[in-house]
């Protein structure tokens, strides 16, 4: 989903609070071919927890209880794991 993304333009900020971003950063490298990653300024692996109320979209495709409990008021979400209630939120789901 990241590579589609990325290709349609988007910038990436990818986070996951039980991956460190050394594995994160390896499993880019091994999909994707190396050179688009290198210094690229649209492709950002973060060591902390975004700011999601900041951000135009959301795309959640784990499980994690940290991610339920976020703020994404201002965020359109494609919830890949039915984590979010979409009367609370502007929710899509995406898959499970």
């Amino acid at each position: 989903m990241a590579e589609k993304l990325y290709n349609a333009g988007a910038t990436l900020e990818i986070y996951d609070p039980m991956v460190s971003q050394d594995s994160i950063n390896r499993d880019l490298n091994l999909y994707w071919d190396t050179s688009q990653i290198l210094n690229n300024e649209r492709i950002k692996v973060l060591k902390e927890e975004p700011i999601f109320n900041e951000i135009d979209i959301a795309a959640i495709l784990t499980e994690w209880v940290e991610f339920k409990n976020l703020d994404f008021k201002k965020s359109k979400i494609f919830d890949g794991r039915n984590l979010f209630d979409s009367k609370k939120n502007s929710v899509t789901y995406i898959g499970k």
